[in-house]
């Protein structure tokens, strides 16, 4: 059996320290999600034990590079046998490993009588606060032969409750402070707060001083410990340009990637003026692939309200990688019905060779919305996104093309208020503007889509209209 052990540096640190609660984080490629897959592995001979790993969404499970492909690399060198509908890894001991998703509060609240002795959180951040204490309730074991414990990976939030709970880790400048990476702390979480010391004794005399019974004093210990891409040579081996990837991003992003939890977008900081050059219409090349992608609302503004709006870019992308804004429709407030037929109105103005592109609400009522959609725009190709990950997380990919001058716009009378809306991202009100352009662009940009979309040769009488709805997180 092969011997699988982790790299030297913060990935043994993860492995070796015992601490009820170790969050392990920072740079983007540092090896975290590795290290979280190593974990459980000691236990592989303990039949009494098991562990759960869990991401926020079951397509983050089983998304390419992410926790389940990438077991794929550790589990069988050492005996595991996996099953591939539940996602679910078993030793001959009986010790398993089970991957599962969280993506709503009541999920966490499903696991309701579970023990789980050992529990794996990839990408804290992702997680609520709710889902994260919740399931400290469940961390425990029905056997003395394992300690339970909590282990979990993440990249740096400015806003989530991550960013507060770590703060003392955390310096001035929103980077890890180093001399603090792996130093053990101990809270308790009390009278709907959490208090911090640097031994358990402080908590318990706290406490108990105020009356409280020394049964419900029960200090966790926990440390951060921060990761960069330097402390995984593996990464950099296989991958060389890794860093020069994370270096072209869009400098919010950038700065967030490389460890900076402070890193937060300011008007201007996404898009300028400058970024965009104007061209006149003419000069749009005949083969282009086009999107005009709807960021819907349903809502009429009224005087006592302030609704979200529903708009659109038209986006078009040609066979050189280069992205055209061709029109842009300002910010409608208008009801349901409304809606609807705009979008057909302005789907006819297009033609059929563009795409028409809706966002998509997960739950059961945004399907059957998504369905009379379909049936109504029954001529034209449909592409509905389910829209996942924060709006800056979003903008990040399109606002760094139009930094390097990828993205030209097309003279019209639209332009000064598209570029209003880009320009006041992400502090401004309406930021609906900038989802549909994340959305446009993301679809021209995955090939995979593509791949489906592509049509057969044929002129626009005889056209064959397709739907495509994503299930899957394509961020």
């Amino acid at each position: 059996m092969n011997q699988i052990k982790p790299q030297p540096g913060p990935q043994t640190l993860f492995a070796t320290l015992d601490v009820d609660i170790i969050i392990y984080g920072g740079e983007a490629g540092g090896g975290k999600s590795y290290g979280l897959l190593l974990e459980p592995c000691r236990h592989i001979y303990n039949g009494q034990a098991n562990a759960v790993i869990f991401r926020r969404t079951t397509p983050q499970i089983t998304q390419a590079g992410g926790v389940w492909d990438t077991s794929f690399d550790i589990y069988p060198k050492i005996g595991g046998k996996p099953n591939l509908f539940n996602h679910t890894w078993k030793w001959p001991s009986g010790f398993y490993i089970k991957m599962d998703h969280l993506q709503y509060d009541s999920d966490a609240i499903a696991h309701d009588g579970s023990q789980i002795p050992v529990i794996l959180f990839d990408e804290l951040r992702s997680f609520t606060e709710f889902q994260f204490f919740y399931l400290l309730t469940r961390n425990r074991s029905a056997s003395p032969n394992i300690r339970s414990y909590v282990r979990a990976t993440t990249n740096p939030d400015p806003d989530g409750w991550l960013r507060g709970f770590l703060d003392w880790w955390i310096g001035e400048d929103g980077h890890a402070i180093k001399e603090r990476c792996g130093v053990v702390r101990y809270f308790v979480r009390m009278e709907d707060l959490i208090h911090w010391a640097d031994t358990p004794d402080e908590l318990v005399m706290k406490f108990l001083k105020k009356g409280y019974d020394i049964e419900d004093i029960k200090p966790k210990s926990l440390t951060f410990i921060h990761a960069t891409l330097d402390d995984n040579p593996a990464l950099k081996a296989n991958d060389p340009n890794y860093k020069a990837n994370i270096l072209a991003q869009h400098r919010v992003e950038r700065d967030r990637l490389l460890g900076n939890w402070d890193a937060r977008g300011q008007a201007g900081d996404y898009f300028q003026k400058g970024y965009f050059e104007i061209i006149e219409k003419h000069k749009l090349p005949s083969a282009r692939r086009q999107i005009r992608f709807w960021d819907r609302a349903a809502t009429e503004k009224k005087p006592d309200n302030d609704p979200d709006s529903t708009c659109s870019f038209k986006m078009s992308k040609d066979e050189n990688g280069i992205h055209y804004l061709e029109d842009f429709t300002d910010l409608l407030f208008y009801r349901p019905g409304k809606v609807k037929r705009t979008i057909k109105s302005y789907a006819s103005q297009d033609g059929l060779k563009c795409t028409v592109g809706l966002s998509h609400e997960p739950a059961s009522a945004g399907e059957f919305e998504l369905e009379e959609y379909i049936k109504y725009l029954s001529e034209y190709n449909v592409f509905a996104m389910k829209e996942t990950k924060n709006k800056e997380t979003r903008a990040a990919p399109v606002s760094s093309q139009a930094e390097h001058g990828m993205i030209k716009m097309v003279r019209g009378p639209w332009n000064e208020a598209a570029l209003l809306y880009l320009g006041y991202f992400p502090t401004g009100r309406y930021k609906d503007p900038v989802d549909s352009l994340s959305c446009a662009y993301n679809f021209l940009t995955t090939a995979r889509i593509l791949d489906k979309l592509k049509p057969e040769k044929q002129d626009d009488n005889r056209h064959t209209p397709t739907v495509t709805k994503t299930t899957d997180n394509l961020w």
